[in-house]
């Protein structure tokens, strides 16, 4: 006879003996700890999720300070600089000046009352010949004049990269890009 799942046994002077046998509770107890490592795993790794996502978004808020920071408390000018923010954390910033090859930039309404009155006065830079500049950047001519070399300002390119090594040991980098407007070195 079965009792919920239970067998009993059957004793002299009408004695019952009601429980589970020994393999019956091998068994649950291997099912027992099968589940409780599978919801160990999932909980590890919900853990390590979180926990790189946290690292992103400080890697991200770094990123944006040292952003914020180019062009105000230290000068914007091309070329590459790298540090560390601290052992975990590594930056690399580049800045170069912006250039479209695609579309030549038009000169404003300002800029062309500027080439009209630097070609009255006859000034040094409105004489500067258009092969003095370098190549790679877009030249905007107006007659012989180089409206370039007579801007004061320049738009500049600049991108940041965070780097910093995850638990599982790879290298994880968060990039910023951003434009900023300097002056004319």
């Amino acid at each position: 006879m079965s009792v919920l799942g239970q067998k009993c046994l059957k004793l002299p002077a009408n004695r019952r003996v009601c429980g589970f046998t020994l393999l019956e509770v091998l068994v649950a107890c291997t099912l027992l700890a099968v589940s409780i490592a599978a919801l160990l795993g999932l909980f590890s790794r919900g853990v390590n999720g979180a926990e790189l996502a946290d690292r992103y978004a400080r890697a991200a808020m770094l990123a944006e300070s040292k952003l914020a920071s180019v062009g105000v408390e230290e000068a914007l000018s091309e070329g590459e600089t790298s540090g560390q923010f601290d052992d975990d954390y590594a930056w690399r910033l580049s800045v170069r000046a912006y250039a479209t090859a695609t579309e030549p930039a038009t000169p404003s309404t300002l800029e062309t009352a500027a080439l009209a009155n630097a070609q009255a006065s006859g000034t040094a830079a409105a004489t500067t010949s258009a092969t003095t500049l370098a190549p790679s950047a877009p030249l905007t001519t107006l007659g012989n004049i180089d409206v370039d070399a007579l801007l004061f300002v320049r738009l500049y390119e600049v991108e940041l990269s965070v780097a910093f090594r995850s638990d599982d040991g790879k290298e994880r980098v968060v990039t910023l890009n951003t434009m900023k407007i300097g002056p004319r070195l």
